[in-house]
């Protein structure tokens, strides 16, 4: 399929999806976290969305991404490499940006050990 036939393909699923659970695009919107303005990109055909943003459609529409867009496990198997920096602040402080993909306990168990060392320096 080529990139226009992928995008309506995906719009026409958006659409039955919507249709069949009488739901509107901000209805979508809210149920996959994702801004109205982007979903009516996805309903017109006019762009296709990441692997993150297809993810949160099929899960808000309780269908598996292979449902809303066949082609979409050979399109995003490239995930990028994590990114981490560290810039040194005014104060003895720093920031840290990670940019990675890791499982939702992962991420939560990172957010207590910052909190706990932030609440131990006071």
């Amino acid at each position: 399929m080529s990139d226009l036939q992928d995008r309506e393909d995906l719009a026409r699923k958006l659409r039955l999806a919507l249709r069949s659970r009488e739901w509107n695009q901000s209805d979508l919107a809210r149920a996959a976290g994702l801004p109205r303005e982007l979903i009516s990109t996805y309903v017109r055909g006019s762009s296709f969305p990441t692997a993150r943003s297809l993810r949160r459609l099929a899960d808000a529409l309780q269908m598996k991404i292979e449902e809303l867009a066949p082609q979409a496990p050979g399109m995003f198997q490239y995930e990028p490499p994590p990114t981490m920096e560290i810039t040194g602040l005014a104060n003895g402080k720093a920031r840290i940006m990670v940019n990675t993909v890791v499982p939702i306990g992962v991420a939560l168990e990172i957010g207590r050990l910052i909190e706990g060392a932030l609440a131990r320096e006071g």
